[in-house]
């Protein structure tokens, strides 16, 4: 892997101005495109709405700097479309197609993608119920990472005039999210969260009556459900569902269902779980799910060995086919006909591009960000590898020019433990980059419990944290160290969240790894059980426990217990509103370490920010968590590398 050019050493500064898509939607003649840039003289984002054609030329643009814009929708007729805002100005805004003239119908909060009706006279939104200063809990989960920390508010649905007039039709639920309307208009699909006792989500299909807000929910025997999508003719329904006890998660491996009819107790798998069958990855908040392309043929977003397409399934023979592979990511797709696509995707150099996609011919970039450091990434080899491990072969990816002696060797460990890494720039973790740029070679890879890969495979891990996974990353490691002639103290170890975990661990049982850096990590299942948004269910799932006494077997593979033996200099960050994996976590291990042994060790904790910061917190505390790791790594790696 040579790119045979000079490399221009980036720093944490490059994300200024990085790009990425937050909403798409089309139709046969429009894109419209909601991007978010981040902006450091600001510490803020820019969100711009684009309005163009299929070529991609920009009719015209919105600029709304300071304000989040997100879920637009193109209305039936193809002349007005719908967007949700927040912040200033915030709640339902509808724009015209031609001209963007806008205006706004709902100045509440809307916590849903709006759904316009087939006539496109009304939109269907979900709204939280308002919050007071003080919540009375009775039940689980006590708080949500997914709503930036906030303590779970039920929904309830609003139809929304053109005109402005709101009517609420239906109850207030734990979590509720209109997604599509039958073909008539008078019901529409919506998918309700409700938790059991110990806080693990379930989701069921509700139908609801818009006239009169009357409502059912169909018993179709899935554990879980999401993104339901009405057939163009007829109450047929498809989503992607679950039948197993895999926990929901946003890399879960989920089956395509259709059932003929919505009312009918009945779901039958159409495929996606086998050789033939690339796994189906639950949708993202960008992306809606299934989509009809006609009435017998449906597509659906892919995910396979870490790369994600878009797949066109046939009802009839449940054949699949690939309409979208390669070197992109997929992050939403819309079909303007039955041969043609527009994308929203992410390569190895753009976080936000647009892919028009017509039957037989390659996929066509028509838009790009044009992101400064874009072309600077460019000149970074991205090499696809597959390593010998003692479990079996893994896929990963190799950053950095081979031409030339690497100065280090970079390990990087992906979340969940069912998150995985693919061919793609990764904006959460551009410190992959930064240390390319600088003669490093940074590897990531997807080690056991990785999505995209099928069910067994991102079940192996569970009861093996720390075991089956930590003997491949040290396997990859040495094999690579070997290959590439790493000096003794020249390798280092990055992991966020579960990676995180991962990395505390390492450090803890290897001398491997000159330094390590752990983004909020897990260090005690115990307590981690008692305070995480996911605590409960998710440890017991996780770590397969049947009863107490198998948590206090598994506590032998938390890095708490073991602080005293911690052996790598060790740099934590965490932010003070993770709810996913609370600030606590990082606290208990700094504090045992600090106390119990002589390796240095660092906390930083960063004030505001959610678990998901390293993507899309505030852009001084991205720079500096992308600084710091690359600061660590130097300094205690190789002195005369320091920045």
């Amino acid at each position: 892997m040579s790119c045979g050019r000079e490399l221009s050493e980036l720093t944490a500064e490059a994300l200024d101005g990085l790009a990425e898509v937050t909403s798409v939607d089309a139709s046969a003649g429009h894109v419209l495109l909601i991007t978010r840039s981040l902006r450091i003289d600001v510490d803020d984002y820019d969100c711009q709405l684009l309005c163009m054609t299929l070529d991609g030329a920009v009719k015209w643009l919105h600029h709304a700097p300071g304000q989040q814009l997100a879920q637009v929708r193109v209305s039936p007729k193809c002349d007005w479309f719908a967007y949700v805002a927040t912040g200033r100005d915030g709640g339902l805004w509808v724009r015209s197609v031609d001209n963007g003239v806008a205006r706004r119908l709902f100045d509440g909060p809307v916590s849903s993608a709006p759904l316009w009706t087939p006539d496109g006279k009304q939109l269907v939104i979900a709204t939280r119920i308002a919050a007071t200063d003080r919540q009375v809990l009775s039940r689980l989960p006590i708080a949500s990472d997914t709503h930036g920390g906030e303590y779970p508010r039920p929904l309830r649905l609003v139809a929304v005039e053109m005109d402005g007039a709101a009517r609420p039709f239906s109850d207030s639920a734990d979590e509720l999210q209109p997604c599509s309307f039958s073909a008539d208009g008078a019901m529409v699909a919506c998918v309700r969260l409700r938790f059991g006792r110990d806080g693990r989500p379930q989701s069921v299909l509700r139908l609801v009556r818009l006239s009169s807000g009357e409502w059912s929910e169909p018993s179709l025997g899935l554990t879980w459900l999401t993104a339901p999508s009405f057939a163009p003719s007829g109450r047929g329904l498809a989503f992607l569902g679950a039948a197993g006890d895999f926990p929901p998660s946003d890399h879960a491996c989920l089956e395509l269902f259709a059932c003929a009819d919505a009312c009918e107790p009945s779901a039958t798998s159409i495929g996606g779980l086998t050789a033939e069958h690339p796994v189906v990855q639950r949708a993202p908040a960008l992306d809606r799910g299934p989509r009809w392309l006609d009435r017998r043929t449906l597509a659906v977003r892919t995910a396979s060995r870490g790369r994600i397409g878009v797949t066109a399934v046939s009802l009839e023979t449940r054949q699949s086919r690939p309409l979208v592979s390669g070197q992109v990511q997929v992050l939403d797709f819309v079909p303007t006909r039955p041969d043609e696509l527009i994308c929203a995707a992410a390569d190895a150099t753009e976080a936000a591009l647009v892919l028009r996609v017509t039957k037989g011919s390659a996929p066509r970039r028509i838009w790009s960000s044009g992101w400064a450091a874009g072309e600077a990434i460019s000149r970074i080899g991205l090499e696809p590898r597959c390593f010998d491990t003692p479990t079996g072969d893994i896929d990963g990816w190799l950053l950095g020019d081979r031409s030339l002696p690497a100065k280090g060797l970079a390990v990087s460990l992906h979340g969940g433990p069912h998150g995985f890494v693919g061919p793609t720039i990764a904006p959460g973790h551009f410190y992959r980059w930064i240390l390319a740029s600088r003669g490093w070679v940074v590897v990531a890879f997807n080690q056991s419990g990785s999505g995209s890969y099928g069910p067994a495979f991102a079940a192996s891990i569970r009861g093996q944290w720390g075991r089956r996974d930590l003997a491949e990353v040290l396997a990859i490691s040495q094999a690579l160290q070997t290959e590439l002639k790493i000096p003794p103290g020249s390798s280092g170890l990055v992991g966020y969240s579960y990676g995180g975990y991962l990395a505390t661990w390492a450090a803890i049982k290897c001398r491997l790894f000159a330094a390590a850096v752990a983004g909020a990590p897990i260090t005690n299942f115990e307590s981690f059980a008692g305070t995480s948004d996911i605590g409960p269910w998710f440890m017991a799932w996780e770590l397969a426990l049947e009863s107490a006494e198998d948590l206090t077997r598994a506590q032998e593979f938390a890095p708490v217990r073991h602080a005293s033996e911690l052996q790598t200099p060790l740099l934590l960050l965490h932010g003070t509103n993770d709810r996913r994996c609370p600030l606590g976590q990082s606290q208990e291990f700094f504090h045992s370490a600090l106390t119990r042994s002589n390796t240095p060790v660092e906390l930083v904790v960063y004030d505001g920010a959610s678990h998901n910061f390293p993507s899309g917190g505030r852009p001084s505390h991205r720079v500096d968590y992308n600084r710091r790791i690359v600061t660590w790594l130097e300094h205690n790696l190789r002195p005369s590398l320091r920045i």
